[in-house]
């Protein structure tokens, strides 16, 4: 048990971890409450994907600086402001729902909030970690947080989906608004084992991304998370829609898809707190990879609830064991010096792909059944990553596999001798 907990007997790393748990209850609570209402609102697959665009782009546009605060300031004061920007942002959208405001403006309006809160979050507690943590426990470290963050996939859509059927979408606001409250408050108490380098000159974010394109295992492994992010993991858009027209459910049957995505992720996760071999993990890189992109189809394919559920636990679990993974590699391969800006890179790749990609599924599906979109976007994922994994060493090295062959000519043939 102190092999798999171990990293929770640091009580900076615990109190990171309760954070990035209870943070991310409020993330996950919150996309299911705006995109059923904005749903519900405007009847549009469209103006939802619009609210998930809002509510993901920050990590474009935000990013950038971001990263450069992280790699500035103290990084447990930066999560701090975070938790208490994304707080205010959900009492707003709880006060709108209370007075009966119908307008999809300041919903969408007070979602860019949140995505910006979201973004400074991600990018504090993601550079954070290596901070509280010896350089030995990082990954399972780095598995802990994954449990943390894909548990609360779990606890934060099911608690969420109570609520949202007894009572509305005004009471998972409030819900978020205290769960981010909670956290502001708790991360006063993490003090780094190591402090973020910090300097005033030569901390540009586009230094951050020369750092990535010098070392391509890095870039490799942001260029697939693009694809994966796109294709694999943006369904939030048109699932509200794929759920009323494939599976004929309502909130209780969307909460519940939503839940057991992130009882899949906690699944997916766990294995990884024991993983030391870096064969078996560049392996199960690989794996999780083919079986994210295979679970996103079939969930496509379901015609039934059983079918979806079962379907759903599957993306989740794949879904995290290839995040958890693709996040231990780019925080072992980066300088801490650079951390803060890889993380930013990181983010801005995963939730610009998720935002982009969102709407456009949105706008798709009002002329393409949502069940056809998760179908092909799956198929097209996994037929991306064996071609990139087919052509690329860096990513055969990832995934642990041999280097690509090359013809070598002998001396004799190659001076025209025989």
């Amino acid at each position: 048990m102190r092999q798999l907990f171990g990293s929770l007997g640091l009580p900076n790393f615990r109190r990171l971890w309760l954070v990035i748990a209870e943070a991310g209850c409020g993330q996950w609570a919150l996309q299911l409450a705006v995109g059923w209402l904005v749903q519900n609102l405007t009847h549009s697959t469209f103006w939802v994907g619009a609210s998930l665009f809002a509510l993901m782009i920050p990590n474009v546009v935000a990013a950038p600086w971001s990263g450069v605060l992280a790699d500035r300031f103290h990084r447990g004061r930066l999560l701090a402001a975070a938790l208490g920007l994304s707080a205010l942002g959900c009492l707003g959208l709880a006060a709108l729902a209370v007075l009966g405001r119908d307008a999809i403006w300041p919903i969408l309006g007070l979602v860019l909030l949140l995505g910006v809160g979201g973004t400074l979050l991600s990018t504090a507690s993601t550079a954070l970690l290596p901070n509280v943590v010896e350089d030995t426990d990082l990954l399972n470290a780095s598995a802990l947080q994954a449990i943390a963050q894909r548990g609360s996939e779990f606890v934060g859509p099911a608690l969420a989906a109570v609520l949202l059927a007894a009572t509305g979408s005004w009471a998972v606001f409030a819900l978020c608004a205290a769960f981010y409250a909670v956290g502001a408050w708790q991360s006063r108490g993490i003090h780094p084992r190591t402090a973020a380098p910090r300097s005033s000159t030569g901390v540009g974010f586009m230094d951050g991304v020369r750092y990535v394109r010098a070392n391509p295992p890095l870039g490799v492994l942001i260029g697939i998370l693009l694809g994966h992010c796109g294709l694999t993991m943006a369904y939030m858009g048109i699932l509200p829609a794929f759920v009323q027209g494939a599976l004929g459910g309502g909130a209780g049957l969307f909460g519940s898809i939503m839940t057991l995505v992130g009882l899949g992720s906690i699944l997916g996760a766990l294995p990884l707190m024991v993983v030391k071999n870096l064969r078996l993990r560049g392996r199960l890189y690989l794996i999780s990879a083919l079986a994210s992109g295979l679970s996103t189809a079939v969930l496509g394919l379901s015609r039934s609830p059983a079918a979806a559920v079962v379907a759903a636990v599957a993306v989740g679990a794949s879904q995290s064991m290839f995040m958890t993974i693709a996040f231990a590699e780019v925080q072992e391969r980066s300088s801490d010096h650079f951390r803060g800006r890889v993380s930013a890179i990181y983010l801005l790749v995963a939730g610009g792909a998720m935002a982009v990609a969102n709407w456009g599924y949105g706008f798709l599906g009002a002329v393409v059944a949502p069940a056809h979109i998760l179908t092909v976007i799956g198929t097209a994922f996994i037929l991306i990553f064996l071609v990139v994994a087919a052509g690329s060493d860096p990513l055969r090295s990832v995934c642990s596999l041999p280097p690509r062959r090359r013809l070598v000519l002998q001396p004799s043939l190659a001076d025209g001798g025989e």
